[in-house]
């Protein structure tokens, strides 16, 4: 007797976008809601966030980056960006409507001084994009130690680049000033990182700090519980500290 068995090809799922573009897009609908005039951008790199709020019409975007190499490439490009830190905004107090910063909480070796320069300096609200762990999904708690990870190898080579922000560490120095309104929230789009993308960031970041023994066997240990529980891609946090009146 003959037996006939139907075979199907499964086609390989789409590949999912990951999340921080839509995190990034909320965060230009609350700098555009606003509709500014002028927007200093803390941390600007080469300048993508200020052509983009330029383009929608914001007259005047001025960017600041520590960077002096970056600073000329974005110069070089016609745009206004000018070298200097978050701790010590080079600009009067008032003289842009919105302060932002995208991603860059996190790289501030004084955040509490620099969300209090911003307030300074900004004449109607300070706008922040960081990224955020929910850990009540265990996913998100391998996500968080696996970032984790690698700032302490940042660290060991002399980077600043510290856990990300606490919400309360965030809300605290609007919430030490008299006439600020915040608004605070959190973002989560649950996406899943394949452990073979996670294995092949981190030898790379292994090989940086010359494979030590250490943070090899950290890292055997989150890779472990990745294969448990998965790992989801960072959330999001988004606040908006806003002058009244």
């Amino acid at each position: 007797m003959q037996v006939w068995t139907k075979m199907t090809k499964r086609s390989a799922a789409p590949v999912q976008a990951r999340p921080q573009a839509l995190y990034k897009h909320e965060f230009l609908e609350r700098i555009l809601a606003m509709s500014p005039t002028s927007m200093l951008d803390v941390g600007c790199g080469e300048g993508a966030l200020l052509r983009l709020v330029g383009e929608a019409g914001c007259a005047h975007c001025v960017g600041l980056e520590p960077d002096e190499e970056v600073v000329q490439r974005a110069c070089a490009a016609g745009l206004d960006v000018h070298t200097g830190r978050a701790e010590r905004l080079p600009f009067p107090d008032r003289s842009f409507d919105v302060v932002v910063f995208e991603y860059v909480a996190h790289h501030l070796e004084h955040l509490q001084r620099s969300l209090l320069e911003a307030a300074q300096v900004a004449s109607r609200a300070v706008i922040v994009l960081d990224c955020w762990y929910d850990e009540t999904f265990v996913s998100q708690q391998v996500a968080r130690d696996y970032d984790a990870w690698f700032k302490r190898i940042d660290r060991r080579l002399g980077m600043v680049h510290n856990p990300c922000p606490a919400l309360l560490e965030l809300a605290a120095p609007y919430l030490s000033l008299s006439g600020f309104e915040l608004d605070l929230a959190c973002r989560l789009v649950l996406h899943p990182v394949s452990i073979e993308a996670m294995v092949a960031k981190a030898e790379k970041q292994l090989a940086l700090a010359d494979d030590a023994p250490e943070f090899a066997r950290q890292l055997s240990a989150i890779l472990d519980r990745a294969r448990l529980h998965g790992m989801t891609d960072d959330g999001a946090v988004l606040l908006t500290a806003k002058r009244h009146g």
